[in-house]
């Protein structure tokens, strides 16, 4: 490598170095960091018919049982019995009454075993204010993908895809709900 290579090289260093010098672009502003801004409501299931047709806050009682485990609670003036989280609960009732199934499958009865429905991995069981007849939503398996829990509304027949963010809450929901004394088997 000669002067050549050499001069060369080190015009463009300089011209590098004056071109940075000289530029007056000004510094982006720094990121705001502090809490997240709250939550905006967001609109209903695409499908237009939310997984439950009920008001989040007609909902007084829940029982859920998924891989084995049990929770209950139950809504009083203060929150939600049997959790530190009562805002996780809540919020999870806020969305199964929000969203909605992506895809509705029809299933005979003997090809619920497919979709983890024969026998149901688990049950959500929601109790509405002034009843004694539950909500019920029998749980499934994630779909291939994991993106989708396949879930059915007894006595209705049709297998429902919903998203899995019902999946992620309702672990979370179990996670902050106190044990329930006397689990009782899925019927």
């Amino acid at each position: 490598m000669g002067v050549r290579f050499t001069v060369i090289t080190a015009v463009l260093v300089a011209l590098v170095a004056i071109l940075y010098y000289l530029d007056r672009t000004p510094p982006p502003p720094p990121r705001r960091v502090g809490l997240p801004a709250p939550r905006t409501p967001q609109p209903p299931a695409p499908s237009g018919t939310p997984l439950v047709v009920a008001d989040p806050a007609s909902i007084s009682r829940i029982r859920i049982q998924f891989d084995g485990r049990e929770r209950t609670t139950q809504r009083t003036e203060t929150g939600w019995t049997g959790t530190d989280r009562p805002e996780l609960v809540e919020e999870f009732v806020r969305d199964l009454t929000r969203l909605g199934p992506l895809e509705t499958i029809d299933v005979p009865p003997e090809g619920r075993a497919e979709f983890g429905l024969a026998p149901p991995r688990g049950r959500i069981e929601l109790f509405p204010t002034n009843t004694t007849t539950p909500i019920v939503i029998e749980i499934g398996n994630l779909n291939p993908p994991g993106t989708g829990l396949y879930v059915r509304r007894p006595p209705e027949p049709e297998v429902l895809l919903i998203g899995s963010l019902i999946h992620w809450e309702l672990q979370r929901t179990l996670g902050v709900l106190h044990a329930s004394p006397t689990p009782t088997p899925i019927t």
